[in-house]
């Protein structure tokens, strides 16, 4: 299959895992066959943008997001900077400030410490 099928298919499992879904439970939600999921997030068939769109709903991201590719090693912790976004997404405003707040406290202890 193509590449951009395998990378749609990491992206998905990427953010199943992020949201700590196993495929049962992401195929119980869609719904869709979960030999289908797995197929889907082995890049080894044909997605529809149907399909697409209900995986990003119940992954509660955007579908373009399934098609970003990393732009250079700069990017190498975005993985993790998108764990910390999944984290956050359906948090209130208020909630955001106090991590931002935590942040950079244990950003300043840190650099105090050096």
């Amino acid at each position: 299959m193509s590449v951009l099928f395998q990378h749609v298919g990491k992206k998905i499992r990427f953010y199943r895992k992020a949201r700590n879904l196993t495929q049962e439970q992401l195929a119980e939600i869609i719904p869709l066959d979960q030999s289908h999921l797995v197929r889907i997030e082995k890049g080894t068939v044909n997605i529809t943008l149907e399909t697409i769109e209900k995986i990003s709903a119940a992954l509660k991201i955007q579908p373009g997001q399934l098609f970003e590719t990393d732009r250079s090693n700069k990017d190498a912790n975005r993985e993790d900077l998108e764990k910390i976004q999944i984290l956050l997404f359906d948090k209130s405003r208020e909630d955001i400030k106090r991590v931002s707040s935590i942040l950079k406290e244990i950003f300043l202890i840190k650099k105090n410490s050096e």
